[in-house]
This record gives structure tokens, sequence and C-alpha cells, in this order.
């Protein structure tokens, strides 16, 4: 949560993941109302059709361009 804060705070345009979807959705609400770009997707990274997965939609969220991951 702080790094994604941190980073919005900077400027960027953050994508995270959680593996809590009701967690996942409380922070976007608070990031949205803070005037954060961040989006977010339910994910186990622990897998790897999940991890796959995240990175299909992250890529799509940023058209290909990922600065940091």
């Amino acid at each position: 949560r702080a790094v994604v804060e941190e980073l919005a705070t900077l400027g960027a345009s953050v994508h995270t993941c959680s593996r809590n979807e009701a967690e996942l959705k409380k922070c976007l609400a608070e990031w949205e109302a803070s005037g954060f770009r961040v989006t977010g997707s339910v994910a186990d990274v622990s897998s790897r059709p999940e991890r796959e997965k995240l990175l299909e939609e992250v890529a799509r969220a940023f058209d290909g361009k990922l600065n940091i991951l």
C-alpha cells in the first residue's frame, strides 16, 4: 500500500494487485478519492497462471508501456 501511494504521489499511474477483492476495492476507492491514478486486479502472485493473467492485464492497461514492475 505504501509503495502504491508513494508512486502515485510522484505522479505515476499504478496498477496493483491483491488476493482480497474487498480490500482491493476499498483501497482503489480511497486512492481515487485522493486523485491518484491507480487500477487493480485480484490475483495471487504465487500462482503462475494468475501471474501470467496479471501481466496481460497490466500490458493492456498501459498499452504495453511498463516502466516499473
